[in-house]
């Protein structure tokens, strides 16, 4: 996820997922990802089962939902695709991060993110 950060020409960037493998095996994995970008400002690793996970993303802490009324959750997102054989250049990385960092911090559809 990126999303506009903690003050004007700063940009957030925060990863959340799920590892359904042996625990000891992510580490490993993620290294050569992790290695690449600045140490993070915070991190929360929870082992548990595929349920859990559901129940954590979910944003309840259950599955249960009976007397938890809907909510509404107005936002917006973009998926950007771009092919493998041709990434996006310095550029375009430069003006979307730039984007993020101004005009994206002043929108009114900023909110902090979730995870």
């Amino acid at each position: 996820m990126l999303a506009s950060g903690s003050s004007r020409g700063r940009v957030y960037m925060g990863l959340t997922g799920g590892w359904y493998a042996a625990a000891d095996q992510l580490e490993s994995v993620m290294r050569p990802l992790l290695q690449r970008l600045p140490k993070p400002g915070s991190k929360k690793l929870t082992v548990g089962s595929y349920i859990d996970s559901v129940e954590y993303l979910g944003g309840l802490g259950t599955l249960n939902t009976t007397g938890s009324p809907d909510s509404t959750d107005t936002f917006y997102a973009k998926s950007l695709m771009t092919p493998q054989a041709n990434p996006m250049g310095e550029r375009a990385r430069t003006a979307f991060m730039n984007y993020l960092a101004t005009d994206g911090y002043s929108t009114s559809t900023v909110s902090d993110p979730i995870f």
